[in-house]
């Protein structure tokens, strides 16, 4: 896909194999990191706005604000950086934050990752989009 995952004394870190990709390496591994929480935040997003549930949705994270849209792609923005920014294509981005939920969830190990994906169906009262799928 472009991007490799891997972690290095604790944090998450990433190699890409172009450069338009450095801003979806930046966001993963600063936003989502290694939380099982925000992967299923992160795939809840991008899934809603890929199969039409909602035109548009929106991470307003710590490091990054993201707009993903099936019209109009996705697109990405550093709150600090003006220069780090990116826009790629939803499908794409549902592709490497599918192996990115990977990722996590190798770090986390099973037991981790259903437990949160237990907490994050309870707070948002409905079935996460990937249940079934994710591990």
């Amino acid at each position: 896909m472009g991007l490799t995952f891997f972690t290095e004394n604790g944090f998450p870190r990433w190699r890409e194999s172009e450069p338009r990709l450095e801003v979806l390496g930046m966001f993963l591994t600063m936003d989502v990191q290694n939380s099982p929480t925000l992967g299923y935040d992160l795939l809840d997003l991008v899934e809603r706005a890929y199969t039409g549930q909602e035109d548009t949705t929106e991470w307003d994270g710590e490091g990054f604000y993201v707009t993903f849209s099936r019209a109009d792609g996705v697109t990405m923005q550093n709150n600090f950086l003006a220069d780090k920014r990116g826009s790629y294509s939803l499908e794409e981005v549902r592709d490497v934050a599918q192996d990115y939920w990977h990722h996590i969830a190798r770090e986390a190990g099973p037991k981790q990752c259903a437990f949160e994906l237990k907490l994050w169906e309870e707070t948002w009262g409905r079935p996460h989009p990937y249940r079934g799928r994710l591990f």
